[in-house]
């Protein structure tokens, strides 16, 4: 299973990514910049990290970030 997290680095974001890895899901997350992940998520083997601004993402982008995601989670701010 491969779950997408669009706002992985904020506060709910982290806690969801961790939560899934604890579980061993697959995880594809898009941030703003790396800066804001935690270190292990970088050598994880099932972490697949994109930097991009989610809210400026084309339609051709956004679909290839779904494809092959069994579920897509957003856990972006106001």
């Amino acid at each position: 299973m491969t779950v997408l997290v669009v706002g992985a680095s904020g506060a709910t974001g982290r806690h969801l990514v961790d939560q899934l890895l604890r579980n061993g899901t697959k995880v594809r997350i898009i941030v703003r910049s790396i800066q804001r992940i935690p270190p292990s998520w970088e050598q994880h083997d099932n972490v697949e990290i994109h930097i991009a601004s989610p809210l400026e993402l084309s339609e051709t982008a956004l679909n290839q970030y779904t494809a092959d995601c069994d579920a897509v989670a957003s856990c972006l701010g106001h």
